[in-house]
Protein backbone atom coordinates (compact mmCIF):
# COMPACT_ATOMS: atom_id res chain seq x y z
CA UNK A 1 0.00 0.00 0.00
CA UNK A 2 1.45 3.32 -1.06
CA UNK A 3 1.59 6.00 1.66
CA UNK A 4 0.51 9.45 0.51
CA UNK A 5 2.76 12.13 1.97
CA UNK A 6 1.56 15.63 2.78
CA UNK A 7 2.71 18.27 0.29
CA UNK A 8 5.56 20.52 1.36
CA UNK A 9 4.51 23.92 2.75
CA UNK A 10 4.59 26.71 0.24
CA UNK A 11 7.22 29.40 0.73
CA UNK A 12 6.53 32.88 2.05
CA UNK A 13 5.50 35.33 -0.70
CA UNK A 14 5.59 39.03 0.18
CA UNK A 15 4.35 40.21 -3.22
CA UNK A 16 1.40 37.84 -3.17
CA UNK A 17 0.49 39.11 0.29
CA UNK A 18 0.55 42.73 -0.89
CA UNK A 19 -1.61 41.86 -3.90
CA UNK A 20 -4.22 40.27 -1.66
CA UNK A 21 -4.01 43.14 0.85
CA UNK A 22 -4.89 45.64 -1.88
CA UNK A 23 -8.26 43.93 -2.19
CA UNK A 24 -9.20 45.56 1.13
CA UNK A 25 -9.58 48.93 -0.64
CA UNK A 26 -12.42 47.97 -3.01
CA UNK A 27 -13.94 45.86 -0.25
CA UNK A 28 -14.22 48.82 2.13
CA UNK A 29 -15.59 51.06 -0.64
CA UNK A 30 -18.17 48.48 -1.70
CA UNK A 31 -19.38 47.78 1.85
CA UNK A 32 -19.93 51.41 2.81
CA UNK A 33 -21.46 52.36 -0.55
CA UNK A 34 -23.96 49.50 -0.50
CA UNK A 35 -24.97 50.15 3.10
CA UNK A 36 -25.39 53.89 2.47
CA UNK A 37 -27.43 53.22 -0.66
CA UNK A 38 -29.74 51.03 1.38
CA UNK A 39 -30.32 53.86 3.84
CA UNK A 40 -28.28 52.38 6.69
CA UNK A 41 -27.39 55.08 9.24
CA UNK A 42 -23.71 55.83 9.79
CA UNK A 43 -22.77 53.51 6.94
CA UNK A 44 -19.42 55.23 6.56
CA UNK A 45 -18.42 53.90 10.00
CA UNK A 46 -18.19 50.44 8.46
CA UNK A 47 -15.10 51.61 6.58
CA UNK A 48 -13.14 50.00 9.43
CA UNK A 49 -13.79 46.70 7.71
CA UNK A 50 -10.94 47.66 5.40
CA UNK A 51 -8.47 47.61 8.31
CA UNK A 52 -9.90 44.34 9.54
CA UNK A 53 -9.64 42.69 6.14
CA UNK A 54 -6.19 43.94 5.15
CA UNK A 55 -4.32 41.91 7.78
CA UNK A 56 -6.32 38.76 7.08
CA UNK A 57 -5.79 39.15 3.34
CA UNK A 58 -2.05 39.69 3.72
CA UNK A 59 -1.58 36.63 5.90
CA UNK A 60 -3.64 34.53 3.49
CA UNK A 61 -1.76 35.78 0.45
CA UNK A 62 1.72 35.60 1.94
CA UNK A 63 1.14 32.13 3.44
CA UNK A 64 2.24 33.28 6.87
CA UNK A 65 0.28 32.98 10.11
CA UNK A 66 1.39 36.31 11.58
CA UNK A 67 2.53 39.60 10.04
CA UNK A 68 5.81 41.18 11.06
CA UNK A 69 8.23 43.78 9.84
CA UNK A 70 7.64 45.33 6.44
CA UNK A 71 4.49 43.29 5.92
CA UNK A 72 2.86 44.81 8.99
CA UNK A 73 3.87 48.37 8.05
CA UNK A 74 2.67 48.06 4.46
CA UNK A 75 -0.57 46.37 5.52
CA UNK A 76 -1.25 49.20 7.95
CA UNK A 77 -0.70 51.76 5.19
CA UNK A 78 -3.00 49.91 2.80
CA UNK A 79 -5.57 49.58 5.57
CA UNK A 80 -5.45 53.32 6.25
CA UNK A 81 -6.06 54.04 2.56
CA UNK A 82 -8.93 51.54 2.49
CA UNK A 83 -10.52 53.09 5.58
CA UNK A 84 -10.20 56.63 4.22
CA UNK A 85 -11.64 55.82 0.80
CA UNK A 86 -14.35 53.67 2.33
CA UNK A 87 -15.41 56.46 4.67
CA UNK A 88 -15.51 59.05 1.89
CA UNK A 89 -17.45 56.76 -0.45
CA UNK A 90 -19.93 55.86 2.29
CA UNK A 91 -20.53 59.47 3.21
CA UNK A 92 -20.94 60.57 -0.39
CA UNK A 93 -23.30 57.66 -1.08
CA UNK A 94 -25.46 58.70 1.88
CA UNK A 95 -25.56 62.31 0.71
CA UNK A 96 -26.31 61.26 -2.85
CA UNK A 97 -29.20 59.11 -1.66
CA UNK A 98 -30.77 62.10 0.10
CA UNK A 99 -29.94 64.19 -2.97
CA UNK A 100 -31.91 61.84 -5.22
CA UNK A 101 -34.73 61.52 -2.71
CA UNK A 102 -35.21 65.30 -2.71
CA UNK A 103 -35.76 65.22 -6.49
CA UNK A 104 -32.54 66.96 -7.41
CA UNK A 105 -30.88 66.04 -10.66
CA UNK A 106 -27.21 65.69 -11.41
CA UNK A 107 -24.37 63.25 -11.28
CA UNK A 108 -21.95 62.49 -8.49
CA UNK A 109 -19.26 64.63 -10.13
CA UNK A 110 -21.64 67.48 -11.05
CA UNK A 111 -21.55 70.95 -9.57
CA UNK A 112 -25.08 70.65 -8.15
CA UNK A 113 -24.15 67.63 -6.07
CA UNK A 114 -20.90 69.29 -4.97
CA UNK A 115 -22.87 72.23 -3.54
CA UNK A 116 -25.17 69.75 -1.81
CA UNK A 117 -22.20 68.11 -0.13
CA UNK A 118 -20.89 71.48 1.07
CA UNK A 119 -24.31 72.36 2.43
CA UNK A 120 -24.60 69.00 4.18
CA UNK A 121 -21.22 69.41 5.86
CA UNK A 122 -21.95 72.92 7.06
CA UNK A 123 -25.44 72.15 8.38
CA UNK A 124 -24.86 68.73 9.99
CA UNK A 125 -21.18 68.24 10.69
CA UNK A 126 -21.95 65.65 13.37
CA UNK A 127 -23.17 63.21 10.72
CA UNK A 128 -19.60 63.13 9.47
CA UNK A 129 -17.70 63.47 12.78
CA UNK A 130 -19.40 60.64 14.66
CA UNK A 131 -18.73 57.97 12.00
CA UNK A 132 -15.22 59.34 11.58
CA UNK A 133 -14.49 58.94 15.30
CA UNK A 134 -15.89 55.41 15.28
CA UNK A 135 -13.74 54.49 12.31
CA UNK A 136 -10.61 55.91 13.95
CA UNK A 137 -11.21 54.09 17.23
CA UNK A 138 -11.93 50.75 15.58
CA UNK A 139 -8.96 51.08 13.26
CA UNK A 140 -6.57 51.86 16.13
CA UNK A 141 -7.82 48.84 18.06
CA UNK A 142 -7.29 46.60 15.04
CA UNK A 143 -3.78 47.96 14.39
CA UNK A 144 -2.75 47.53 18.04
CA UNK A 145 -4.07 43.96 18.05
CA UNK A 146 -2.20 43.14 14.85
CA UNK A 147 0.92 44.82 16.23
CA UNK A 148 0.86 42.63 19.33
CA UNK A 149 0.53 39.57 17.17
CA UNK A 150 3.47 40.75 15.05
CA UNK A 151 5.66 41.28 18.14
CA UNK A 152 4.71 37.88 19.50
CA UNK A 153 5.60 36.26 16.19
CA UNK A 154 8.97 38.04 16.09
CA UNK A 155 9.80 36.98 19.66
CA UNK A 156 8.85 33.40 18.90
CA UNK A 157 11.05 33.41 15.81
CA UNK A 158 13.94 34.86 17.84
CA UNK A 159 13.53 32.18 20.53
CA UNK A 160 13.52 29.42 17.93
CA UNK A 161 16.64 30.87 16.29
CA UNK A 162 18.42 31.07 19.66
CA UNK A 163 17.49 27.48 20.48
CA UNK A 164 18.77 26.28 17.10
CA UNK A 165 22.03 28.18 17.61
CA UNK A 166 22.61 26.63 21.03
CA UNK A 167 21.83 23.12 19.79
CA UNK A 168 24.23 23.49 16.87
CA UNK A 169 27.11 25.01 18.87
CA UNK A 170 28.36 21.74 20.33
CA UNK A 171 27.17 22.41 23.88
CA UNK A 172 26.11 19.12 25.49
CA UNK A 173 22.54 18.65 26.53
CA UNK A 174 21.45 18.28 30.14
CA UNK A 175 20.81 14.55 29.67
CA UNK A 176 24.28 13.97 28.28
CA UNK A 177 26.05 16.02 30.95
CA UNK A 178 28.04 14.18 33.62
CA UNK A 179 26.54 14.07 37.14
CA UNK A 180 27.79 16.62 39.63
CA UNK A 181 28.98 14.00 42.17
CA UNK A 182 30.99 12.03 39.62
CA UNK A 183 34.75 11.79 40.37
CA UNK A 184 36.97 14.11 38.43
CA UNK A 185 39.17 11.29 37.15
CA UNK A 186 39.30 7.57 37.61
CA UNK A 187 42.49 5.86 38.81
CA UNK A 188 43.83 3.71 36.00
CA UNK A 189 44.12 0.04 36.77
CA UNK A 190 47.40 -1.71 36.08
CA UNK A 191 47.56 -4.23 33.35
CA UNK A 192 47.62 -7.86 34.45
CA UNK A 193 50.81 -8.25 32.49
CA UNK A 194 51.95 -11.28 30.56
CA UNK A 195 49.80 -14.41 30.75
CA UNK A 196 51.47 -17.66 31.71
CA UNK A 197 49.56 -20.96 31.60
CA UNK A 198 46.32 -19.03 31.19
CA UNK A 199 46.88 -16.91 34.33
CA UNK A 200 48.53 -13.54 34.85
CA UNK A 201 52.18 -13.69 35.68
CA UNK A 202 51.65 -11.81 38.93
CA UNK A 203 49.33 -14.52 40.25
CA UNK A 204 51.58 -17.50 39.31
CA UNK A 205 53.07 -19.40 42.31
CA UNK A 206 56.71 -18.66 42.88
CA UNK A 207 58.95 -21.48 41.78
CA UNK A 208 61.71 -22.22 44.26
CA UNK A 209 64.99 -23.72 43.19
CA UNK A 210 66.60 -26.74 44.83
CA UNK A 211 69.06 -24.54 46.73
CA UNK A 212 66.23 -22.40 48.12
CA UNK A 213 64.29 -25.49 49.25
CA UNK A 214 67.27 -26.94 51.16
CA UNK A 215 67.91 -23.58 52.80
CA UNK A 216 64.30 -23.35 53.91
CA UNK A 217 64.49 -26.87 55.51
CA UNK A 218 67.60 -25.90 57.48
CA UNK A 219 65.86 -22.82 58.77
CA UNK A 220 62.87 -24.85 59.91
CA UNK A 221 65.16 -27.32 61.76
Amino acid sequence: MTEVLDPAPRPYSFGRGVAFALLAIPLAVAVTTVLASLGFGFASAFAAVGMLAVFALFTFGSRRKAISGAGFALSTLIGAIAVTLGFISGYLAAVYRSFISAGDKGGVFGSVFARRVELQLSNSILEALIPALLVIVFSIILVVSAGRSALAARREAADVHTADTVDGSGVPDADAAAPANAPASATPRSSPGILLNGEPLATQPEKKSLWNRSAAKKDQQ
